[in-house]
């Protein structure tokens, strides 16, 4: 379906449905550390512990503790790994089947923790299952991207954005929870919460393209000649990007938004197959991969880092309260300054950006100054806005949204693989280091420096597209 089939009300109900389904659903799953202390506040696991009661106070053991890190790596893990078949359903079957899917595995994951308790224990399957829905969700929305492209970069930092802030909706039950004193639930909760999945498949079902949104040329120069509806909303562009005629496009080669639009033109001619075989598909998947782990690690483990790093009880205690606000906030506060960023500047300096931030990141997470790990971790949560922004904005530009289900599948498919890693690494955290994370952190610190390539690489590539131009 091309965009200048839709009105101008529909695109904006797109835009605000897309906001809203990533909002509620997509990424639930990384708000864990403000669930997880419920859980163990309600002994979940705790028949795992040897140990009993002391006091009043319930001990945590490091048996329950690797039970949650396996919940948490099985939940990630299958956020990535299920974008393949989600990307083979929206190829095959378009968005509105895959959001219909999405929507009713969040109902039973939501149905499956409000029924669990002393006799049913529900919740690794049931997280599991609002793991695997929050991207059949998601991943149909990311077509909305193109109903202003012009302002794509600013409406995919948007939507990712909200992926992120939906960590907020476990540390909002969280403060409910012991802000009522205990009163309602986990299973109130999720059974009240069951009504977000039923919205989002009654819009489905009116707002939704059968197809996902494409545009041609000729449909970009009917839009950029729309001022009274993308305009008034978004702002304008350039004179350069207005120009209808072939010869005014070809002379707005020079500026940076057209060099980046002629450089993946012949990538997204090609097959998936040739794509996934190109050095950027290649490069942005180990950056994805690399990355996601890195950055899902330090969510299921930011406690206990904390803890090898001060006897700081009350320190500790506003350190991971820091942390649960700012994840989610961050998403919100980082959308137009990610979107300023893509549409304005090209891949590499985004990416270089990203890396900076995680070297940045890395370093200081190796300082044992608690007062230093706010920074590290306003740097965090900030990064990983960036990340998903950056890497979803990039493939759907470089390879287009014809065999986008495909090849965006497979790279989430395999950063997943990788991603179930963190299991292993915690592992080796509980195991073999004592309990702490210096050497698994000056690991992740070197990898992650490894993907100022890919930066590199885009930046050499745009040189040498330059010349060409020029000859």
């Amino acid at each position: 379906m091309e965009i200048t089939e839709l009105s101008f009300t529909r695109k904006i109900l797109l835009v605000v449905f897309g906001v809203f389904s990533a909002l509620t659903t997509s990424g639930i799953i990384f708000g864990f550390q403000a669930l997880k202390s419920i859980l163990i506040e309600n002994k979940v696991y705790f028949e795992l512990c040897e140990n009993v009661e002391q006091n009043g106070e319930i001990t945590q053991c490091n048996e329950q503790i690797l039970k949650f890190s396996l919940m948490f790596s099985l939940a990630s893990t299958a956020t990535n790994a299920f974008s393949l078949p989600i990307g083979y359903i929206l190829d095959k079957y378009g968005p509105r089947v895959s959001c219909y899917i999405g929507s009713i595995l969040f109902f039973l994951g939501c149905l499956l923790f409000g029924l669990s308790g002393p006799t049913f224990n529900g919740y690794l399957v049931g997280f599991l299952l609002l793991g695997i829905a929050g991207p059949f969700i998601f991943i149909s929305t990311l077509h909305f991207s193109t109903v202003f492209p012009n302002k794509s970069g600013l409406i995919m930092a948007a939507l990712t954005g909200s992926f992120d802030a939906s960590s907020i909706i476990f540390l909002l039950f969280n403060k409910l929870f012991y802000y009522f004193d205990r009163k309602y639930s986990i299973q109130t909760f999720f059974l009240i919460y069951m009504i977000v999945p039923v919205i989002i498949f009654i819009a489905n079902s009116f707002l939704m393209p059968e197809t996902s949104l494409q545009w041609s040329e000729t449909s970009n120069q009917q839009i950029n000649n729309e001022p009274n509806e993308t305009s008034s909303l978004l702002g304008s562009k350039d004179e350069e990007e207005d120009l209808p005629t072939a010869i005014s496009n070809y002379q707005s080669i020079i500026s940076q938004h057209e060099q980046n639009e002629n450089k993946v033109k012949d990538i997204k001619e090609m097959s998936s197959w040739e794509q996934m075989k190109t050095k950027e598909y290649i490069l942005i998947t180990l950056l994805t991969s690399i990355f996601m782990i890195r950055l899902n690690f330090y969510i299921s483990t930011t406690e206990e880092q904390m803890q090898t790093i001060s006897n700081d009880e009350k320190g500790i205690k506003n350190t991971i309260q820091f942390f649960n606000i700012m994840l989610p906030l961050a998403g919100v506060l980082s959308i137009m300054p990610i979107g300023w960023l893509l549409d304005n500047f090209k891949m590499y300096i985004t990416f270089t950006v990203l890396c900076f931030m995680a070297l940045i990141f890395g370093i200081i997470s190796l300082i044992p100054s608690l007062s230093l790990q706010f920074l590290s971790i306003i740097i965090f949560v900030f990064m990983r806005p960036l990340l998903y922004t950056s890497g979803n904005d990039f493939a759907t530009k470089t390879f287009g949204f014809k065999t986008f289900g495909r090849v965006y599948g497979l790279m989430n498919l395999i950063s997943s693989v990788v991603n179930f890693g963190q299991y292993i690494v915690e592992y080796l955290v509980v195991n073999v280091f004592n309990g702490q994370f210096a050497e698994i952190n000056i690991a992740f610190t070197i990898l992650t420096s490894l993907m100022f390539y890919l930066p590199y690489y885009l930046f050499r590539k745009d040189i040498k597209n330059k010349t060409i131009t020029i000859v």
